[in-house]
């Protein structure tokens, strides 16, 4: 018997035996192939989900440690939501995102081990980017590479979630990450790809005003630039130095250099040579060009600003932003040993310290150059620490989170099975299928041709 890994991320057990009739290959072991682009914990079972963008979806039992489903999406995926209990009583729905546009939503039974597919929506005609919820629970954005935000609001009905859309508002770039306000359920941080930045007021209830199209109007929107900053700051932080260094050697020389006696003296040349180079290293100390850099993510504290991590010539600096008319960040906050590396996810145990790095250590688990670690989430509990990684990896640790609210785990699994009268649909590749905004637009153009 042999061992054998195919292409999709399973482990064989092989009989190539000469014998006429060899013992069928037999799965050991599956896992994703590729790299895993979201995760997401169950709000009331010992369950996570994890989405590769190979378009499969696994659900596991992290006491366990088993695999006890996994559906393949007819698309490659980009972003996952487990529904909370606030706004999903079940806490069995999943709000997946993919690259074709379509957002699907899909029911876990658990108990029956089955998933089931039953609502689609081709939100955006271009791959989605960042999937998210509100606070309250109530509105879903999903940004995309169509340089649109399609706004959604959650209705439980029948037992099950009803995705229905609201509208769509345009940005002026790639939309890349979305955040919420913490304290304001309407308000949302949309980042681009170019560095804008938009904080954007959204209404509750669709938009009946017209029926044209999705676009939203009179959504009250305040943008910030996001400008190149770590080369300035950088080379500031030269420009200290060598000022520090001018500063001890002019106070140094007249108080020591009579009591020195200078073996090889210099020539008038060198000490004249001598000092000017403390001038040229201030005159080299120059702002190179640079792109600003892709926004990775964005994040509120609890000062009524906002953080922001960059890729790029930007990566390694957190910059701390304030709605006004400056573009320039307030602050610009250096990663211990990161200085030069993308910071592509962030959690904070304790709320009062959230800005100190100083006590730290690193724990070395993705692979060095293909394990890019897209998010790192806590079990329901926080009781476990979960990270996935570009290199197809799943990591889940013990740690000493502090105590969440949770709800009281059942003695068993919850038999929240899927209604025997719901609608379940196919799946299928939805890349050439026509967005809301594009079906909206083609039925009024074939109402004007009518009239």
């Amino acid at each position: 018997m042999w061992l054998a890994q195919d292409g999709n991320g399973g482990v064989w057990l092989c009989d190539i035996s000469p014998e006429p009739f060899p013992k069928p290959p037999v799965l050991i072991f599956c896992c994703h192939a590729g790299e895993i682009v979201a995760i997401s914990a169950s709000p009331i079972t010992n369950h996570i989900a994890t989405l590769g963008k190979d378009g499969r979806l696994h659900i596991y039992d992290y006491e366990n440690h088993q695999l006890i489903l996994q559906h393949q999406f007819h698309a490659p995926a980009s972003d996952m939501i487990w529904l909370p209990i606030e706004c999903d009583s079940s806490g069995s729905t999943l709000v997946t995102a993919f690259q074709d546009g379509a957002l699907r939503i899909v029911f876990l039974d658990i108990v029956a081990k089955s998933i089931h597919l039953f609502q689609a929506i081709k939100a955006h005609k271009g791959p989605i980017k960042s999937l998210i919820l509100n606070p309250l629970a109530s509105l879903l954005a999903s940004g995309s590479e169509d340089q649109t935000v399609f706004i959604h609001c959650l209705r439980e009905e029948a037992k099950l979630i009803n995705v229905q859309p609201i509208g769509l508002i345009r940005m002026p770039s790639e939309v890349v990450a979305l955040t919420w306000n913490p304290r304001n359920s309407n308000w949302l941080l949309i980042g681009c790809k170019q560095g804008e930045i938009l904080h954007a007021n959204i209404p509750e209830n669709p938009e009946f005003f017209t029926e044209n199209t999705f676009f939203m109007r009179n959504v009250e929107i305040q943008e910030v630039l996001c400008l190149p900053m770590k080369k300035e700051v950088q080379r500031m932080k030269r420009i200290t130095e060598v000022w520090y260094k001018k500063a001890i050697m002019k106070e140094f020389i007249p108080r020591y250099a009579p009591k020195i006696t200078i073996v090889n003296p210099p020539s008038v040349h060198d000490s004249q040579e001598f000092t000017a180079s403390f001038q040229r290293e201030e005159e080299e100390v120059e702002i190179s060009e640079e792109d600003p850099g892709e926004i990775l993510w964005m994040k509120f504290t609890d000062d009524e600003t906002f953080w922001v991590a960059m890729s790029g010539d930007e990566c390694g600096y957190l910059y701390e932003y304030k709605f006004n008319e400056e573009f320039n960040p307030v602050k610009c906050i250096t990663i211990p040993e990161a200085e030069d590396l993308e910071i592509r996810s962030y959690l904070y145990r304790i709320q009062e310290d959230f800005r100190l790095f100083n006590d730290y250590w690193q724990l070395g688990m993705h692979d060095n150059k293909k394990g890019i670690i897209p998010r790192l989430i806590n079990s329901r509990d926080g009781k476990f620490l979960f990270s996935i990684g570009h290199d197809g990896n799943i990591f889940s640790y013990r740690w000493n989170c502090p105590e969440t609210s949770t709800p009281t785990p059942p003695d068993t699994i919850p038999g929240n099975s899927f209604p025997t009268n719901a609608p379940e649909i196919p799946d299928r590749d939805f890349s050439s299928t026509l967005s809301l905004e594009e079906e909206k637009q083609k039925i009024s153009d074939e109402l004007r041709k009518k009239e």
